[in-house]
Parts: C-alpha cells; sequence; structure tokens
C-alpha cells in the first residue's frame, strides 16, 4: 500500500513537475529577455524563479514547510550564503528565501532541460570539478561577482550524501569570502532528503521541510580564521539545528577535523 501511494504521488507530482517547468522557464526567460541588458544582477528573473521554486514546494500541501530567519539576510550586503546539500530539491526550497542571490554550481547541471537552462539565464557561476584551472576560473569569477555586491549561495560540500547527512565542508568555499571581503551567512537545510534519496525517482509525499537562516559570521572573523578553520566553524553552527539523522557519522567528522589539505585543493569538491 505505502509502495502504491508513493507511484501514484510520484505519477502526479512530475507530471505537474514537467508541465510547471514549460510554464515556468517561458515566464523566466521573458523576464531575462526584458531585463538583461539592463540589469546584470537579474532580478526580475529572480523573483519569478522563486515563485517557480515555491510552486514546485507548495503543489504538495502534504509536505510541512517551516523557514525561520529569513529576515536576517540583508539583500543590501554582498554575503557568500553557505548551506548544506541535501537533495536536488534543494535548490527550489531555498528560492523559497525570497532574496536576490546568485548560485555557484557544477557545469553539467546546465544540461538539465528547462531547470539548467534558467540556471545559465540567472548569470550561474558554473564549473567542471575535473578541470582545475575552470575551478580557479569559478573562484575568482564569485570573488568578482561579490565584489559588485551580489550575494552568492554555495554548497560547501559540493555533492549530496547518499544517506542524507552532511559532508564535512571544504576550505575551497571559504576562501571566496576571504578573498572577495564579505562576511558568511550559515544555512541549515532538514526534511528535503526525506522527498527524494538520492537515486531514486519516487517521491515521499510526506515530509517536513526546514529551512533555518543562521546570524552572519562578521568579516572580522573571516578574515581572522583560515578558510579550513571557517569550513569548521560554518558547518558546527549548521550542524546545531539539523537533527540527529541529518548529522555526519562521528568517523567522518573526525577524519575531516586531521584533514590539512589546502583551500586550492578542496576547491575540487566546493560547489
Amino acid at each position: 500500500m505505502v509502495f502504491l501511494g508513493k507511484l501514484i504521488f510520484s505519477i502526479y507530482y512530475w507530471t505537474f513537475f514537467v508541465i510547471d517547468a514549460l510554464i515556468m522557464f517561458t515566464l523566466c526567460f521573458l523576464a531575462w529577455l526584458f531585463t538583461f541588458w539592463w540589469d546584470p544582477r537579474v532580478r526580475l528573473l529572480n523573483m519569478v524563479s522563486a515563485f517557480w521554486g515555491a510552486c514546485q514546494i507548495y503543489c504538495n500541501p502534504l509536505w510541512k514547510v517551516s523557514i525561520e530567519g529569513r529576515d536576517k539576510i540583508d539583500p543590501n550586503i554582498p554575503t557568500l550564503l553557505v548551506t548544506n546539500h541535501q537533495s536536488s530539491f534543494d535548490i527550489y526550497f531555498l528560492y523559497m528565501l525570497y532574496k536576490p542571490f546568485h548560485w555557484v554550481s557544477k557545469k553539467s547541471n546546465f544540461y538539465v532541460p528547462l531547470v539548467g537552462w534558467n540556471m545559465v539565464l540567472m548569470r550561474t557561476i558554473g564549473f567542471d570539478r575535473e578541470d582545475r584551472k575552470d575551478i580557479l576560473h569559478m573562484v575568482k569569477a564569485s570573488v568578482k561577482r561579490l565584489e559588485s555586491g551580489i550575494s552568492l549561495m554555495i554548497f560547501p560540500e559540493g555533492e549530496r550524501a547518499a544517506d542524507g547527512r552532511m559532508i564535512p565542508f571544504l576550505g575551497g568555499a571559504f576562501a571566496v569570502a576571504k578573498r572577495a571581503k564579505v562576511r558568511i551567512q550559515p544555512i541549515a537545510l532538514s526534511g528535503v532528503y526525506d522527498i527524494l534519496p538520492r537515486g531514486q525517482w519516487m517521491l515521499n509525499p510526506f515530509a517536513h521541510l526546514k529551512l533555518t537562516v543562521l546570524d552572519p559570521i562578521p568579516l572580522e572573523t573571516v578574515e581572522e580564521l583560515s578558510t579550513d578553520e571557517l569550513a569548521k566553524l560554518t558547518q558546527e553552527k549548521i550542524a546545531e539545528h539539523l537533527p540527529p539523522e541529518a548529522l555526519p557519522l562521528p568517523e567522518v567528522q573526525e577524519e575531516s577535523t586531521g584533514d590539512t589539505t589546502s583551500p586550492e585543493s578542496n576547491e575540487n569538491r566546493s560547489g
């Protein structure tokens, strides 16, 4: 019975997903077409994309949604927004912050029909995780974007864990904040993994999605700590707001504590 319920819900959801994506990408394209030539921040496109994300989440009233601390994000201060990565649905959920920001993402996501195309329109900073030169270009582009006054959203784990647990943060993402001289805003996500575990296509119709925006790490602390220390501090702050099933396993935490890899090499997985 549980399998049948998930099957019926999944068919409903993916049908809605495709129809909604076709409609919303068309609106996003029009928003981009009329504004890209005078607004490099693509603010209108960001608003339409946020509505797209909300549609994907609210289309199922059985998903309980909790968002806390949204007002802690100051849209007038360029900030590196850092969050844990649980699911491909993280992007839709994070758009529900309704705040202007751009993304840092691996380039392979750009090839996803409609969704990936919109990421290109959104001026997402892409990179190939296997290409060191491309990673260095991503860092420089991210610093330049932040220096221009635009906040960035990044997943410092660089990938999703198969079990939904947080992966140790790498220093590369935090090197961007130090070079751009901006503050870091931790964001904790939980429950999103329950919607669609990695490698599956059937969705869970019941889940409690929670997004918590934490107090920003001030620029003084960013400049004082090393990239690895910032990674550890940010992960600890986020971990305080996650349920036990989303926390890293103790042995994984111990391995990450003893990791002395340089920030530059850590950039291979950040984003």
